[in-house]
């Protein structure tokens, strides 16, 4: 993972608390971080065979099928494959430094990788081990589970802190995924800013109240002009996003649901989410389908009924309503 989490809020010991929730992100950390050769996610990417995982692995793999499918593989747990293409030119693709003409894989090399981000390339079986399918020609495929890890983590962090009796907690990794629990010590719903990242830290467009359940961001520092050195891109294409949607924000009861459905909806918009797929999978998994979202472009801020957004004062924070789902 190789972020930051912070919790914000009150109730139960905060010792005990800091403590277990330390422990519990070093944990999540020894099983999905890249950057870790003995992590699960590791051993699974640098194996020729099927792997044997933890459980916690199986299930959050589980989950990004699931919902990889359920928007039409706009999003998928191989992303790493094409991310890996920016990670080469002895991490001058990475940084974006030079000139990118020069510095992006040709067409063959987009094109492998391209075919490495199938889901169809990752296989689980019948006693949950995981294997990777390669082919001659396409990339090696390389599991990432990035942003779903952080979901699940966060969730995690804010049952963690509730079950040690926090009267209420905000969770935040890496300030673009949130969980959340309760009230303010006033009563007062934790409200979140939102902001464009064309804009500086502090310009905040407005914001949506978090009373429970989870909210995760996606977007590309300094809009759609910033190199593709991140890993947002739709892997049925390689093309990153557009301006016309920047940051997308999703509010929902689970963070690994939140994190996948606000990539998804910034590359291709909120109609590529198949809401029956997306029903089965919440049943599974014993959560509510319904999700809120808001997204920020050229044509200004668009949000669903039910998302809660209130826009800062002034023009340019003006607000579309979308569509009822």
């Amino acid at each position: 993972m190789g972020t930051r989490f912070d919790l914000v809020g009150h109730g139960g010991d905060l010792r005990a608390i800091t403590e277990a929730a330390c422990s519990l992100v070093d944990a999540h950390e020894q099983l999905w971080s890249v950057f870790l050769d003995s992590s699960d996610v590791s051993r699974l990417n640098a194996s020729q065979g099927w792997t044997d995982v933890d459980a916690s692995t199986d299930r959050l793999l589980v989950d990004a099928l699931a919902l990889s499918e359920a928007t039409g593989g706009v999003f998928t747990p191989l992303i790493g494959a094409f991310a890996a293409l920016w990670e080469g030119a002895g991490g001058g693709r990475a940084l974006g430094s030079g000139d990118p003409a020069t510095l992006a894989p040709d067409e063959r090399e987009r094109a492998r990788a391209l075919r490495a981000c199938s889901p169809s390339r990752l296989e689980r079986n019948d006693i949950g081990q995981w294997r990777l399918i390669a082919s001659s020609d396409s990339a090696h495929p390389r599991v990432d589970l990035g942003g779903v890890a952080k979901g699940e983590t966060a969730d995690r962090l804010r049952d963690l802190a509730v079950d040690m009796g926090a009267g209420g907690v905000l969770v935040s990794a890496g300030t673009s995924s949130l969980a959340a629990w309760g009230t303010r010590t006033s009563g007062a719903p934790w409200r979140i800013g939102l902001r464009d990242t064309v804009g500086g830290a502090d310009d905040w467009a407005g914001s949506v109240p978090l009373r429970g359940g989870a909210l995760s961001t996606s977007g590309i520092p300094g809009g759609a002009s910033c190199p593709p050195s991140h890993r947002i891109v739709d892997p049925r294409t390689g093309a990153a996003p557009t301006s016309a949607r920047r940051p997308a924000s999703v509010l929902c009861a689970s963070g690994v649901m939140a994190e996948v459905l606000s990539t998804a909806i910034l590359i291709a918009g909120t109609e590529c989410v198949n809401e029956e797929a997306l029903r089965r999978w919440a049943h599974r998994r014993g959560v509510s389908a319904e999700w809120e979202w808001v997204v920020m472009g050229d044509s200004g801020v668009q949000a669903s009924a039910g998302a809660g957004w209130t826009p800062r004062a002034g023009p340019a924070h003006e607000v579309r309503r979308g569509a009822a789902r």
